[in-house]
């Protein structure tokens, strides 16, 4: 996901001189540094002492072991990104002494590496209007960008993060249906993926309703409303919607760990 957030910064926002990246695999900033052309700092704190905006970028459960080791590097005026899942505002600035540290906590989902994430983003009361607007226009190089309520990321975790897996096996599921009926599974890979793509665009573009454009599809007696009644007979909506009852009740036992 660093990677991916580099990549939208260095195509929309940011000189690659501009920014710095930190890892304790040396091969890994050293390959971000070769793709980007952006600067490597040998540890977190040599980073943080550096720049103005830092992203922390690391599994939830590696944020206890890495903010306490750069809490002697912040300072009032530098602002702390973070995309781990689970951990709390409240709780990064416990871990970083409880100074008034400004902090945007955001949650991109993967699609952020074709560049067309879903951001959910909420701030302390420490963040200055520049600093929400940096942070907003740097995670809108990978996409859209919702401010929300703190309260709501698990919320949208559910909805917008958890979400791509479940349109990755759906369309699986269409290619496999492919399959059984004489399509190569790459063939019909790629026309399921062109289907759903084209139906998020039209969705977006405001024109109607999802239901309204379930309904300019179904013709009378057709084949579409024949798929549709099938669908609803398994209970293809409750089964979604319990999908991201289950991820929103695991983010919330993250976030109480």
């Amino acid at each position: 996901m660093a990677g991916a957030i580099i990549g939208g910064m260095v195509k929309g926002t940011t000189a690659p001189e501009n920014i710095y990246c930190a890892d304790v695999l040396a091969e890994k900033t050293q390959a971000l540094a070769q793709q980007h052309g952006i600067r490597v700092c040998e540890t977190n704190a040599a980073l943080v002492a550096c720049c103005d905006v830092v992203v922390i970028a690391v599994k939830p459960q590696m944020v206890p072991a890495v903010l306490p080791k750069i809490r002697a590097a912040f300072s009032e005026n530098k602002l702390l990104i973070s995309i781990a899942a689970g951990v709390s505002i409240a709780r990064i600035a416990e871990l970083l002494g409880g100074a008034k540290i400004p902090i945007v906590r955001v949650m991109p989902n993967i699609n952020a590496f074709v560049g067309e994430a879903a951001t959910a983003l909420c701030h302390n009361e420490y963040a200055t209007v520049e600093q929400i607007a940096f942070a907003t226009a740097l995670f809108s190089s990978i996409g859209i960008v919702m401010e929300v309520e703190e309260g709501k990321i698990a919320l949208f975790s559910g909805i917008g993060g958890c979400s791509p897996a479940y349109a990755y096996m759906f369309i699986d599921a269409l290619a496999r249906a492919g399959v059984k009926h004489g399509f190569p599974k790459d063939m019909a890979t790629r026309i399921a993926a062109q289907a759903v793509l084209g139906s998020a665009k039209m969705v977006l573009s405001g024109q109607a309703t999802p239901w309204e454009l379930v309904d300019k599809v179904c013709s009378p007696a057709g084949t579409t409303i024949a798929g549709v009644y099938t669908l609803e007979q398994r209970a293809f909506v409750g089964a979604i919607m319990e999908a991201v009852d289950a991820s929103m009740e695991r983010d919330l036992a993250l976030s109480q760990k």
